[in-house]
């Protein structure tokens, strides 16, 4: 990873998030992210431990003209402040997709929202599930993020991205709430459905505790049957 991060900083190059499609419908994003990729969640903890220096955190924000939340948000990390959220499916790290020439994990600093997220891509053939992807709350929304539903919750984080209350706006899209069981408890999302031609899978929007969790997945039985497997373990890394 590190020679990756480091050849995307000397080159000054940006991955778009064009094609990667795992948060679903929004407004359209600023036009160039940086990413950083990982095949195992120990080279993420590693990552997250040893790369982001200060010089690296100060020319990612230098080349996205940003604010600081991924710093924040990689401190917060690292001095354990915050634990990372791994998902687990059925007591172990979730089996991911293992795809030649893909990576199974996916850590965007500046992504939907404006925010740092983090891509978990498991194996679709065993789940219905394409990705998983994390968005950490501040603080005011996760007081109460548990007790509000999938749509409040994103409408609290983005007003003007795709809710319930602004599905006019959003026509195109079919969008509902539903309980979704999973391995530890029952949660409210918000799901979007793009209605695309060739591509029938939908987006669930949910808080689990302190983040925003998005599971990109096929509709139907065996999507919800892996999902009442899934858990998240949260992981100090100091």
């Amino acid at each position: 990873m590190r020679r990756l991060l480091c050849a995307l900083l000397a080159a000054g190059v940006m991955f778009g998030l064009a094609g990667c499609g795992d948060t679903g419908p929004r407004p359209p994003p600023p036009p160039e992210y940086h990413s950083i990729s990982y095949d195992l969640v120990d080279g993420l903890i590693a990552g997250i431990l040893n790369d982001f220096t200060q010089d690296v955190l100060q020319q990612i924000e230098d080349e996205q003209s940003r604010d600081g939340s991924f710093r924040n948000f990689a401190v917060s990390l690292k001095n354990g402040s915050v634990p990372l959220y791994v998902p687990y499916h059925e007591g172990e790290v979730v089996a991911f997709q293992n795809k030649a020439g893909f990576y199974n994990i996916t850590m965007y600093p500046y992504s939907t929202y404006g925010e740092p997220w983090i891509y978990y891509y498991p194996d679709s053939k065993q789940s219905d599930v394409f990705g998983i992807s994390i968005l950490y709350l501040d603080d005011e929304i996760k007081a109460h993020a548990n007790e509000i539903t999938g749509s409040a919750l994103i409408r609290q984080i983005a007003p003007d991205a795709p809710n319930l209350h602004n599905r006019v706006k959003y026509w195109k899209y079919r969008m509902y709430e539903s309980e979704i069981k999973l391995g530890d408890r029952t949660v409210n999302a918000l799901v979007q459905d793009p209605r695309e031609k060739d591509d029938k899978r939908i987006y669930n929007f949910f808080a689990y505790d302190d983040v925003l969790v998005v599971v990109r997945s096929l509709p139907g039985a065996k999507a919800d049957a892996w999902l009442e497997g899934l858990t998240f373990e949260k992981v100090q890394l100091t």
